[in-house]
């Protein structure tokens, strides 16, 4: 009997074709993608109805089973569908399954190819893909087939270049070319795939056809993922281009067939993997991926969840078949990232491309999740793809990050996952790699979709709970008292976080009998509950309440302040303000929550809580602080965050006047903040901890920090493109000056909000807060407000194309910036009234002003503002037809603006300086200027990007006619 899945589902036995009704099809489907591994009857719902099964959905499974079995009957010797518990199993017996054959034949190859026959292993290759007879499981619907199916291709494709470069090795270049040409047409973003087929064509005297290849390859790039062609296939493009001899095979054209291998096969030339390769075919990374948290110290247990995880591998398996999901969940404190963590370690030598980590953030009572792109960014700074080369969107970001690893074994651990729409984009497309996620919930969406492997973790059984505390505490110490050590782990329901923290105070206490620290623990039930264990008396707040008596006095104020704290982490200065304390005193209480396991510091000088600790502190602080005092410890918190925002933003912007603030709150240390540099990574480091407390302080009615905070963080948005956040923030900042009245907040906020959507490109709601920052600035008589809100007129104007008018409300700005003294805001105002001078054709007029504007910029010291005045008299000596004064200033404008971080400018004006260099007919220099460009502006989404897009594909076409 033969089964085929390599193509329509067929059955043959006898020399005939079994006929099989649609369910019954696809319940053997599900039986052979997992043949001879159990298969549960949810699993059979889910593949046949995806998640509208009918109510009768089992029954009518059971009976696909039976005919199924019917179908199948034999003489004993084929094969056999037995019951195995909650679930199937089919036993092949003496029946072929093709995608089986295919590994095996698979395996034999790489086998023989390891061994020097490299003509044996491509006659099997070739054997193996001529199982082939379209695609995988053709015909059938359903999600979990597809994404079967979707493997199986992938694993083709993969099976596919192997062939190829055991044809190229051997000098078969037509046979290549013929088997790639297919290939690269249907999946025209396997990059090396392309580099094949370009050495194959280029050997075989077709060098036209490799170039115009590499064009169309580098077009589709650009169009779909905004990236360049990886380095490897650039450095075969140039080889072809002057016709590197290395390129050349060493068997004479008549030796060059498959079926004539005979000899060692030649030395293949190195040609590229690209992203989307195996990790045997791809060049050694400079840095492979090591991203696993350190090894659990006194890991305890869970042999038989151990276990599970490593049946889920195939260590032998050269080409493995599917991407293998596992979900580890259980509730919070059941150790799921311990058991994690402690089989990543062990499993770490299979995966030798790298081991990635994520903690999602999925629960927790403050903390924002992480979102799909947060994560998928963090992987691909981790697989060394520079924030340039990053995709805008999520949906190209997440085929980028499937590229790189298709065809690899890497390790993917995705800790605390809120859903499974969180974890979808950060699933691998490709065989070889394994995702192991901890979470909460139960991800069931995973496993009817994902065909994810559950493990629902529950507590320690009582040895390996009472083990745990002998291993921590010490054997010696532990057997003296067995019945203590048993009551113990009673009073913590044998949760592991509960056991880790009882552990961790009792060693603290080696002279206390375990008996009365059992007794004391025991009487810890009237303390508030944030895990209730189903025992009064013994749950987890009982622990951490006996934990945080235990603490000296200041170092519990600490814990119970830090629940306050929104998050996600915090820094030492912070936490000082917070507890209104000295920093040294705030470094000794951190130092003793960290060593009692309460408090963690991922990353030097900044700590974070365990969510449920975060809780615990929260409740605790609400129990045994006064809201007085919670309120004063709030009050400093913001100041903390208010006055030193405030002086990084002067500190890294000239033009920028001050607010008048209020003295900050008795107790608190604002930090020391004296260069742009330090204020930079400042904001780097405490960016999403402002969002979160510009949150709460809009929420919990502290109106004024509401507004103050985000105008602070102005230039920082505007540096980094985080328009975004800019609005949202400003949003909150313009709700809280009208519930202030305040003319001078509400102006503030309305030019924040008109300066975010004027890079995001929506026009009109910029006019509307525009026009009403103006009115509020002549209400409040702020002047500089007044002039900042006639520039951003200007600049809505300009990209309106309505120079005169823009002109006219630049010159205004001007006259203000002037009439109040201002030279930076006057350097602003000449450069923008210069700009308009440029679009009107003046440009003798425009570099007069430009000038002036530059020595007062450098008269105040503004880097970022000389930049972009630069940028301004490039534009006018490029019109004037002075091509190398123009190229001198742009580029002499993105040294400077590199320098301050001013990322939309650096685009802007990498822009300009193409043109510039089509002008003076340097093409090839101009396209990496553009693309430069659009690498920018596609990581910040900004709509400019279209544009860039477009005019490089215009002269494109004009340089290939």
């Amino acid at each position: 009997m033969e089964f085929r899945i390599l193509g329509s589902l067929e059955v043959h036995a006898g020399g005939r074709r079994l006929v099989l009704g649609p369910r019954e099809q696809k319940v053997l489907a599900a039986l052979l993608l997992d043949a001879g591994r159990l298969v549960t009857l949810p699993r059979l719902v889910d593949v046949v109805w995806d998640d509208d099964p009918p109510e009768s959905a089992a029954k009518q499974a059971r009976n696909s089973v039976s005919k199924l079995r019917q179908l199948l009957a034999d003489d004993g010797s084929g094969p056999v569908i037995a019951t195995d518990g909650a679930g199937y199993r089919l036993a092949l017996g003496g029946a072929s399954l093709d995608a089986q054959v295919f590994e095996t034949q698979i395996a034999q190859a790489a086998a023989a190819a390891a061994a020097g026959h490299t003509g044996e292993a491509t006659r099997l290759l070739q054997s193996a893909l001529g199982l082939w007879r379209g695609p995988a499981l053709a015909g059938l619907t359903g999600q979990a087939i597809e994404a079967a199916a979707a493997a199986l291709e992938q694993q083709r494709l993969a099976v596919t270049e192997t062939y190829c470069d055991h044809l190229l090795s051997l000098g078969c270049d037509r046979d290549a070319a013929a088997e790639l040409g297919p290939l690269v047409a249907s999946h025209p973003l396997r990059e090396k795939a392309a580099a094949q087929l370009m050495l194959a064509l280029h050997r075989d005297g077709q060098r036209a056809e490799a170039l115009a290849l590499y064009q169309d390859t580098r077009r589709v790039l650009a169009d779909e993922l905004g990236l360049d062609p990886c380095p490897e296939l650039q450095q075969l493009h140039q080889q072809i281009l002057t016709g590197d001899p290395a390129l050349t095979p060493s068997r004479p054209a008549s030796e060059r067939s498959i079926t004539h291998p005979a000899g060692d096969p030649p030395v293949t030339p190195p040609h590229p993997a690209g992203r989307g390769t195996r990790a045997a075919d791809s060049p050694t990374p400079t840095v492979v991926p090591r991203q696993l948290p350190p090894a659990v110290p006194h890991f305890t247990g869970r042999s038989s969840e151990l276990k599970a995880l490593t049946a889920l591998l195939d260590p032998d398996a050269d080409t493995p078949s599917t991407v293998v999901v596992s979900v580890l969940a259980g509730t919070a404190g059941v150790g799921k990232t311990a058991l994690a963590v402690h089989w990543a370690h062990q499993a770490a030598h299979l995966f030798p491309d790298g081991q990635l980590y994520a903690n999602l953030h999925g629960f927790g009572p403050s903390v924002t999740p992480l979102t799909p792109a947060q994560a998928i960014r963090g992987f691909l700074d981790a697989l060394s793809v520079s924030p340039e080369r990053t995709p805008a969107d999520l949906t190209a970001q997440a085929g980028l990050y499937r590229s790189l690893l298709a065809g690899k074994r890497m390790l993917v651990l995705l800790d605390n996952a809120h859903d499974a729409d969180q974890v979808r984009p950060l699933l691998p497309g490709a065989p070889g790699c394994l995702v192991l996620i901890t979470s909460r919930s139960q991800l069931t969406g995973l496993v009817a979709t994902e065909g994810a492997h559950l493990h629902c973790l529950d507590v320690l059984p009582e040895h390996d709970a009472c083990q745990l505390l002998a291993t921590r505490l010490g054997h010696d110490r532990a057997s003296a008292e067995p019945t203590a050590i048993t009551e113990l782990t009673r009073l913590c329901a044998n949760l592991p976080l509960a056991l880790a923290v009882t552990a961790a105070r009792a060693a603290a206490r080696p002279h206390i009998p375990i008996a009365a620290l059992a007794a004391e623990l025991g009487d810890a039930n009237d303390r508030l509950n944030t895990l209730d264990t189903g025992d009064s008396t013994a749950s987890v707040p009982a622990v951490l309440g006996w934990s945080h008596r235990q603490l000296t006095p200041q170092a519990a104020a600490m814990f119970r302040l830090l629940g306050i704290h929104p998050g996600p982490d915090i820094s030492l200065p912070a936490a000082a303000s917070l507890a209104g304390i000295s920093r040294e005193a705030a470094r000794v209480a951190l130092g003793e929550l960290t060593r009692a396991s309460l408090l963690t510091e991922p990353v030097p000088g900044r700590f974070a809580f365990h969510d449920l600790l975060r809780a615990y502190a929260t409740e605790r602080a609400q129990a045994d602080d006064s809201p007085e005092a919670r309120d004063a410890a709030i009050d400093r918190m913001l100041d903390h965050y208010l006055h030193t925002a405030h002086t990084a933003t002067l500190v890294s912007s000239h033009y920028r006047r001050p607010l008048t603030l209020a003295r900050p709150a008795r107790g608190t240390i604002p930090e020391d903040i004296t260069s742009a540099s330090q204020a930079m990574a400042w904001f780097d480091a405490d960016y999403h901890v402002l969002l979160a407390v510009i949150a709460l302080a809009a929420d919990s009615g502290h109106h004024v920090h509401a507004w103050q905070l985000p105008w602070a963080m102005g230039d920082y948005f505007r540096y980094l493109g985080q328009w975004r956040d800019w609005v949202v923030t400003h949003h909150s900042a313009l709700a809280a000056a009208q519930q202030l009245g305040d003319p001078l907040a509400l102006a503030r906020s309305h030019d924040g909000l008109a300066t975010a959507y004027i890079q995001l490109g929506q026009l009109e709601e910029a006019q509307a807060h525009l026009t009403q920052a103006l009115d509020f600035c002549r209400i409040a008589g702020d002047r500089h407000g007044e002039a900042l809100a006639h520039a951003l007129f200007a600049e809505l104007l300009a990209l309106q194309k309505r120079w005169h008018e823009e002109l006219s409300e630049a010159s205004m700005a001007l006259e203000l910036y002037r009439a109040i003294g201002s030279k930076a805001g006057e350097a602003f105002g000449l450069n923008q009234v210069g700009w308009a001078h440029g679009q009107l054709g003046d440009y003798h007029e425009a570099l007069e002003l430009c000038q002036q504007a530059l020595e007062l910029h450098r008269e105040v010291g503004s880097r970022s503002g000389a930049g972009i005045t630069l940028h301004t008299m490039g534009y006018a000596y490029h019109h004037l037809g002075q091509h190398a004064e123009a190229t001198d200033c742009y580029r002499r404008a993105l040294a400077i603006l590199h320098e301050s971080g001013y990322r939309y400018q650096q685009a802007y004006t990498l822009a300009d300086l193409g043109e510039t260099l089509v002008a003076a007919a340097k093409p090839d220099e101009a396209h990496e200027a553009w693309r430069e460009a659009l690498a920018i502006l596609d990581d910040l989404g900004h709509p400019d990007a279209v544009q860039v897009r477009a005019r490089m594909h215009e002269c494109g076409h004009a340089e290939d006619r």
